[in-house]
């Protein structure tokens, strides 16, 4: 769980929130100066899908969480994988990866996710 968490923290988070989703829905609000840098997004794809690779490899053979039972690790990355969602580059690297994409769908589906969860309005 820790190994995730940390995985997540320090890499999943940093590319895919930092320089996908940022790149794409901050301007959008006017951040940016309402200016998508198309090189860090392009950059940023290759590193996405390498990363949704492991998570991809971590759930095959039909597991439904990263480690065990469901953990805080499933919470804390399926948090940051879900947002991808919102762009058209991360729709795409979802679709390839069903394995993700129904995690994900689990994990933020849950009950308790939806109580704790903030509702970005998308």
């Amino acid at each position: 769980m820790h190994k995730w968490i940390s995985v997540t923290g320090h890499y999943i988070y940093p590319t895919m929130i930092g320089d996908l989703v940022l790149q794409r829905l901050a301007p959008q609000i006017g951040l940016f100066g309402g200016v998508t840098n198309e090189d860090v997004v392009s950059a940023a794809v290759p590193l996405v899908a390498h990363q949704l690779d492991l998570v991809e490899a971590t759930l095959s053979d039909d597991k439904r969480h990263l480690v065990g039972d469901f953990s805080l690790a499933d919470v804390f990355a399926a948090t940051m994988i879900q947002y991808i969602a919102l762009t058209p580059e991360g729709t795409k690297l979802l679709d390839e990866r069903p394995a993700v994409a129904d995690w994900v769908k689990r994990v933020t589906a849950r009950p308790s996710y939806g109580k704790a969860s903030y509702d970005l309005g998308y």
